[in-house]
């Protein structure tokens, strides 16, 4: 994969969480720490992908870190309107990660054929090998070199 290339990429909660809300409030966004720059770097020259559990816990975890609804609202247009939609048909991965939360991530990259799924959650990390070649589970700083952030 070079920096030219279009992926499919998946983020990991804590990648968004991360990024926050507020860089999008401004027009136009203003992306700028890496999680926010990888978002915007996807959204343009990328393709994103969510599902629907991915999206609500995004939002819950938004909210629960006291991001203004009113910004949450912008987050959620952002991600629907610049990223595509997965419809998770998968039950179960082989080599779930240790978190039962993390699994609806390696579900969604399997399923939308993704590229790659970024997170830099240890749970994700540590199963990084039984997925090679697709999707790399990788960390958000070797996301923004591959991607070409």
């Amino acid at each position: 994969m070079t920096p030219n290339s279009q992926c499919r990429v998946v983020f990991d909660t804590n990648l968004v969480v991360s990024a926050g809300s507020k860089w999008l409030a401004s027009d136009p966004p203003h992306p700028v720490s890496l999680p926010q720059r990888l978002l915007h770097w996807v959204a343009r020259r990328h393709v994103g992908l969510y599902c629907r559990e991915i999206l609500e816990e995004y939002v819950e975890l938004l909210l629960r870190r006291k991001s203004p609804p009113h910004r949450v609202s912008i987050f959620v247009a952002f991600i629907t309107e610049l990223f595509s939609q997965v419809d998770v048909t998968s039950a179960n991965c082989h080599t779930p990660p240790n978190d039962p939360d993390d699994v609806v991530f390696v579900l969604c990259a399997l399923d939308g054929n993704a590229d790659l799924l970024v997170s830099d959650d240890g749970h994700l990390l540590g199963v990084a090998h039984a997925y090679h070649p697709r999707p790399e589970i990788v960390p958000s700083a070797d996301a923004g070199v591959r991607l070409g952030v």
